[in-house]
């Protein structure tokens, strides 16, 4: 890892949310070795501030992560909300829809949205 290549990466809370949350804003590098170390710290750090705190360790812990080369957000989950079979989570989040299969897809279209 190359010195300094993680001195700008913080954890935060992004005040307009107002659900559970962790924020690592990148530091900008062309060097994708260093930006993979960012990477990897900075999941560690936020799996670390918001899904080692949940009151039940003994099961696995559902989250949403979201990210690109300037910041990771992850966002945990307690239940996985849903609208008629569809699920609604990260991609949601970012104004996308996936559907699991064609036939929830034509169910979507045919009801209407």
């Amino acid at each position: 890892m190359k010195k300094g290549s993680l001195k700008d990466i913080t954890v935060i809370e992004y005040p307009p949310f107002n659900f559970k949350h962790g924020l690592a804003i990148l530091e900008d590098t062309d060097d994708v070795s260093v930006l993979k170390d960012q990477v990897s710290w900075a999941y560690n750090q936020l799996y670390k501030s918001l899904i080692d705190k949940e009151e039940d360790k003994d099961t696995d812990q559902d989250y949403n992560l979201i990210g690109c080369e300037h910041f990771l957000l992850m966002i945990p989950r307690k239940k996985e909300k849903a609208f008629n079979e569809l699920s609604v989570n990260a991609v949601g989040f970012m104004g996308s829809v996936l559907f699991k299969d064609k036939n929830l897809l034509r169910k979507y279209l045919n009801e209407g949205r």
